[in-house]
């Protein structure tokens, strides 16, 4: 097998090409756009965590309303509970009244 010339041509026009590249990102310019794009970002990443404290806070406040309010709900059955045995224990002792009167 001989030797192919293609694969040297692309051999070489690879180490062109990363040379250029390589030069083109060590200008002035790229730093430059590199500078300004980082910028942006730290800008946003900022903006973002300002908002993710914010959900956080509004969770919180969410779950301490909930917890709240169970335990209001389980004050409110246990005030209708107590209420249901008492008017159930007025109920029993009416009946043993009746009974009681029926038999004399």
């Amino acid at each position: 097998m001989g030797f192919r010339w293609s694969r040297l041509g692309i051999f070489v026009g690879g180490m062109a090409a990363a040379t250029v590249g390589y030069r083109a990102l060590r200008s002035k310019e790229a730093k430059k756009a590199a500078t300004v794009i980082t910028s942006a970002v730290l800008r946003e990443k900022d903006n973002i965590m300002k908002e993710v404290t914010e959900i956080r806070e509004d969770c919180s406040d969410i779950y301490a309303d909930a917890l709240d309010r169970n335990e209001r709900l389980a004050e409110e059955k246990i005030i209708e509970d107590a209420e249901k045995a008492e008017k159930r224990a007025a109920r029993e002792a009416e009946e043993k009244a009746a009974e009681a009167c029926a038999e004399a």
